[in-house]
C-alpha cells in the first residue's frame, strides 16, 4: 500500500479534505506551475473602515 492508495482510501471513507489537502499542501507549487513559492502575500489584507453616510 503507498501514499496514494491510503489518500483514495481516505477519499472513500468520506475525508475528502484531508486527501485533498494531503495531494496539495499549501505553498508547495504544483510540477506544472512556473510559479515558485510566493515569501508573502502581495495583496491588501487589511480594508479601509467602511464609512456610514447616514451618521
Amino acid at each position: 500500500m503507498d501514499l496514494d492508495d491510503i489518500l483514495d482510501r481516505l477519499a472513500a471513507d468520506g475525508d475528502r479534505r484531508l486527501a485533498f489537502q494531503a495531494r496539495h499542501p499549501v505553498g508547495v507549487p504544483h510540477a506544472d506551475s512556473p510559479r515558485s513559492i510566493s515569501q508573502g502575500d502581495d495583496r491588501q489584507t487589511q480594508r479601509p473602515p467602511k464609512v456610514n453616510p447616514a451618521v
